[in-house]
Formats: structure tokens, sequence, C-alpha cells
């Protein structure tokens, strides 16, 4: 069962990207497989960084999860460095 904390955070999320493209079940569900065991724990951010994963090696996303990574931690870590061109 899902918590209903979660599930409208869920809705309001797929709302957002919605608003860019269409938000798939599948992307549902492996948001609710990451997210929802570790909601509001220190352990989310880490979870985000794994459902990212999931959603790019599936082909849902073309975000790196290194993006993410950089957009989490204010990281870039060297798998985004070797996609971005050089700076000029």
């Amino acid at each position: 069962m899902i918590e209903v904390g979660l599930a409208r955070s869920v809705v309001q999320i797929a709302e957002i990207m919605a608003a860019k493209e269409t938000v798939t079940e599948r992307e549902i569900e492996l948001w609710v497989e990451f997210l929802g065991p570790v909601w509001r724990t220190p352990e989310m951010p880490f979870a985000l960084l794994r459902w990212a994963t999931a959603m790019h090696t599936e082909g849902l996303s073309t975000i790196s999860p290194g993006r993410y990574a950089q957009f989490v931690f204010g990281e870039v870590t060297a798998a985004d460095r070797s996609s971005e061109p050089p700076e000029a």
C-alpha cells in the first residue's frame, strides 16, 4: 500500500513532468519502487539516483544519472563530463 503523502508527491511530480512530456506507467512504477521505501529518509537522494539510473537504462530518460547527481549533490561526475562538449 502506498502512503497518501507519497501518492500526492508522485502525482505532483508527474504533473510537472507532464507539461514537458508524457509520463508512462513504467516511470511511475520505478518511482514507487525506488523512492517509496525511503520516502523522507536520509536515503532518499541515493534512491533518486538509482531511479534515474533505471530510467536511463530502460530508455525512459535521456537525462544521465550524472546530471541527477549534479542536481542532488552539486557534483559533476567523470561520466557526466565526458558527455559534454569541451568548454571554449
